[in-house]
């Protein structure tokens, strides 16, 4: 059974440290059902979410969090591939950032699309840039060009400062991967 986990990047992002209420005496906790450490906080209280994937027996890989989201990936009719999820992380933190400025402009329980696509190079097995299409369906509101233009750029500030997801992708973080083999 492989078994491998991420935690919320929001702890060490400089981006996020500059949003959010300073942490301190950040240390790391051995998780010893996981062989792996995650970063925890004493003092100004911040959760991490751990997260895992398990491959079932059918092929497929489960994705689990620990408050028991669960998301099925794998190759083959419809499944969601690392490589789309990671695109729907993307679409899915823009839209997320963008809410509360949809919302504060057209009303409760607006929202908007959002479209993502990348270039995936097959020399380098990687994708090389991703580009995103939000679109906010408005025509209820009747907006004038100027408050059609004001919302677009209210959303944009949104999504620069609270996007996690592209901040990471921006900044091309480092991974490491830890193996054990347990007998």
């Amino acid at each position: 059974l492989v078994r491998a986990f991420s935690d919320m990047h929001t702890v060490s992002c400089k981006y996020c440290l500059s949003r959010t209420p300073p942490v301190y005496n950040l240390h790391a906790v051995r998780m010893p059902e996981y062989g792996s450490i995650i970063p925890s906080a004493i003092g100004n209280e911040v959760k991490m979410a751990r997260l895992w994937v398990e491959r079932k027996e059918d092929g497929t890989w489960v994705g689990h969090k620990d408050d028991k989201a669960e998301i099925v990936f794998g190759h083959g009719d419809g499944l969601f591939t690392p490589g789309d999820l990671l695109k729907i992380a993307l679409a899915g933190c823009g839209g997320l950032s963008s809410q509360f400025a949809v919302e504060s402009a057209l009303g409760k329980n607006k929202g908007a699309r959002v479209i993502v696509d990348g270039t995936y190079d097959p020399d380098s097995d990687a994708y090389i840039n991703f580009s995103e299409q939000l679109v906010v369906d408005a025509a209820d509101a009747h907006l004038s060009d100027g408050d059609a233009q004001k919302l677009k750029e209210r959303i944009r500030r949104h999504v620069d400062k609270s996007c996690t997801v592209m901040h990471t992708l921006n900044e091309a973080p480092s991974t490491r991967l830890d193996i054990t083999i347990r007998r």
